[in-house]
C-alpha cells in the first residue's frame, strides 16, 4: 500500500466518534473499575487467609519434624550411654587382665627361682651319690645294701625334680597363653 492511503485510514479511524452504546459501556467499565478495590480487598483477605493457613500447616510440619528430631536425639543419647558402659566395662576388663598378667609374672618368677634351687639341690645330690658310690665301692659287699638305699633315695629325689620340671613347663605354657591373650 502506498503511504498516503495508510495515513488516510489512520485519520479515518481517529475521526470516528464513539456511539452512545460505546460510551455507556465505557461508563460501566469505569464503574466496575471503581468497585474493583473492594473486590481486591476481599482478594487480599483470601490471600492472607491462604498464607496464614499455609504458615500454620508448615508450623505443624515443623513441630512434627522437631518431635522426630527429639526422638532421634534421645536414641543417640541412649546409644552414647551404652557405648560409655561398654567403654567402662572394657577398661575394667583391661585392668583385671593387667592384674592377672602381673600375678602370672610373679608366679613365673617364683617358679624359675624354685627351679634353680631344685637344680642346685639335684647337683648336690648327684655329687653326694657319686661320693657314696665311691665309698660303697671301697667298702665292698656290705656297702651294696647302703648303695641301693642311696640310689632309691636319689631316684625319689629325681622323680620329685621331674615333677617340679613338669609343673614349671605347665606354668610356662600358661604364661605363653596369657601373653597371647594380652596381645589381642
Amino acid at each position: 500500500m502506498p503511504p498516503t492511503l495508510k495515513r488516510r485510514r489512520t485519520v479515518v479511524d481517529n475521526d470516528v466518534e464513539p456511539s452512545s452504546q460505546e460510551s455507556r459501556s465505557s461508563r460501566q467499565t469505569e464503574r466496575s473499575e471503581c468497585s474493583q478495590p473492594k473486590k481486591s480487598k476481599t482478594q487480599k483477605e483470601v490471600n492472607f487467609r491462604e498464607k496464614y493457613e499455609a504458615v500454620l500447616s508448615e508450623k505443624a510440619q515443623l513441630a512434627g519434624s522437631v518431635e522426630e528430631l527429639k526422638e532421634k536425639v534421645k536414641e543417640l543419647e541412649e546409644a552414647k550411654d551404652r557405648a560409655d558402659d561398654i567403654l567402662v566395662s572394657s577398661h575394667l576388663d583391661r585392668k583385671h587382665l593387667q592384674t592377672d598378667y602381673e600375678d602370672c609374672c610373679t608366679e613365673v618368677d617364683r617358679l624359675v627361682k624354685e627351679r634353680q634351687a631344685l637344680l642346685e639341690e639335684l647337683r648336690e645330690n648327684i655329687q653326694k651319690r657319686e661320693a657314696a658310690e665311691a665309698l660303697a665301692n671301697a667298702c665292698g659287699s656290705s656297702s651294696q645294701a647302703s648303695s641301693s638305699e642311696i640310689e632309691s633315695s636319689l631316684i625319689l629325689k629325681t622323680v620329685e625334680v621331674s615333677e617340679l620340671k613338669d609343673e614349671l613347663e605347665e606354668a610356662k605354657a600358661n604364661w605363653q597363653k596369657l601373653k597371647k591373650l594380652l596381645r589381642v
